[in-house]
């Protein structure tokens, strides 16, 4: 199994993650695919234990996704997980989780990239700051509900989103890491079909 850890950007400590009844060699998507970095083969998985979406543009692309994986990230449940494979490698992955994990990301990887998702928040950060502290935490201030936190490093980039949905009250994170060429890498493959 490679070496490169699920999160390292090259800064700070990786985040934790935790996993329900680890067996390795039984089903080896439940591990949170903690020992496979990106750029990992899909060969090393259980495809057979997660969900294929599809196979596209001549097989070179494909989706596979896991829901309730059983697995944390920052003490906090995902609800599904994706893996994206361009060329049978690793270059994505994506994580739905239960709960805002924003202030760990944080403490974890430091400076980030801030980007406002909806009016309101671009509105919020006229007059307030992006971070408050809360409990002796940073924290992202509480008015902010729709935004993109991004940390870029030289190989691949984590991104988090935390959407609020209006209508229903709810709100959706979503935990991104991929190769810094996934997007064009996946336009090249896309324009051969």
């Amino acid at each position: 199994m490679p070496e490169e850890p699920a999160f390292d950007l090259g800064r700070k400590k990786a985040p934790s993650v935790e996993s329900k009844s680890m067996d390795v060699s039984k089903k080896i998507t439940t591990k949170f695919v903690d020992a496979f970095g990106l750029k990992t083969s899909v060969q090393e998985f259980d495809v057979n234990s997660m969900k294929l979406h599809g196979k596209f543009f001549n097989n070179r692309i494909s989706f596979y996704t896991v829901n309730d994986p059983g697995m944390k990230i920052h003490g906090i449940e995902v609800k599904s997980m994706t893996l994206y494979f361009i060329d049978s490698a690793l270059m994505r992955k994506k994580y739905l989780l239960s709960e805002d994990i924003s202030s760990p990301l944080i403490k974890t990887f430091g400076n980030f990239k801030f980007t406002p998702l909806h009016n309101s928040e671009k509105v919020a950060l006229q007059n307030k700051e992006v971070l408050e502290r809360r409990n002796g935490k940073v924290a992202i201030n509480r008015k902010l509900a729709n935004y993109q936190l991004k940390w870029v490093h030289e190989v691949n980039t984590l991104s988090y989103r935390s959407q609020f949905n209006f209508s229903d009250s709810t709100s959706t994170y979503e935990l991104v890491q991929e190769v810094n060429y996934y997007k064009p890498y996946f336009r090249i493959v896309e324009s051969m079909d």
